[in-house]
């Protein structure tokens, strides 16, 4: 991939580790702005269960180092975008 080519695909479970460590890394950073987030290890998706789910659609967007996640629980929420920085 040269530095120009963005690739955008969908999630595959051998994803998960990196996007469950984005995920903390979120939660830590949104910590200081919501003092409702509960101590300790939370999570705000089953990403695991998203990526199986043949209803759910989980894709993924790379970039260099900058990692786009999408989730799209349609019609149930509509969509979710997350932002990391890796």
């Amino acid at each position: 991939m040269n530095s120009d080519s963005i690739l955008i695909r969908d999630a595959v479970i051998d994803d998960l580790s990196q996007l469950l460590e984005f995920e903390q890394k979120l939660i830590a950073y949104e910590r200081d702005f919501d003092p409702n987030l509960k101590a300790g290890k939370i999570h705000y998706y089953d990403i695991k269960k998203y990526i199986l789910d043949p209803e759910i659609k989980v894709v993924v967007a790379e970039y260099e180092q900058l990692v786009k996640a999408k989730f799209n629980f349609e019609p149930i929420i509509g969509e979710v975008y997350h932002l990391y920085n890796n």
